[in-house]
């Protein structure tokens, strides 16, 4: 359960903007109190991706190497895989165990 007096908040289509020219939208983002739905990749605590048929390259290539190189922890659901879960970083204490 994600902490409430952390001032963390979960957001269903977060945009998560870096620069000028970078955005990309986890399925689920939890972050900061965001200024609309925009939010700095540091101001990120954990996103989750899920795949589709027509979002898994993504998922698993560019988005996983931008959360990566940003140090933001991701969990992915890659349902073409089920059951399959990728865990990338260091998941804070309050997730929980991922035992499907």
């Amino acid at each position: 359960m994600c902490p409430r007096n952390g001032g963390l908040r979960v957001y269903a289509g977060l945009n998560v903007v870096w620069g000028t020219d970078t955005l990309v939208i986890p399925d689920i983002g939890v972050g900061e109190n965001a200024k609309g739905l925009s939010l700095r990749p540091e101001q990120l605590a954990l996103v989750v991706e899920v795949t589709s048929p027509s979002t898994r390259r993504r998922d698993l290539t560019a988005k996983r190497d931008l959360y990566r190189d940003w140090e933001v922890p991701m969990i992915i659901v890659d349902r073409s895989r089920m059951p399959s879960i990728i865990v990338e970083g260091e998941l804070p204490g309050w997730v929980g165990d991922l035992t499907i």
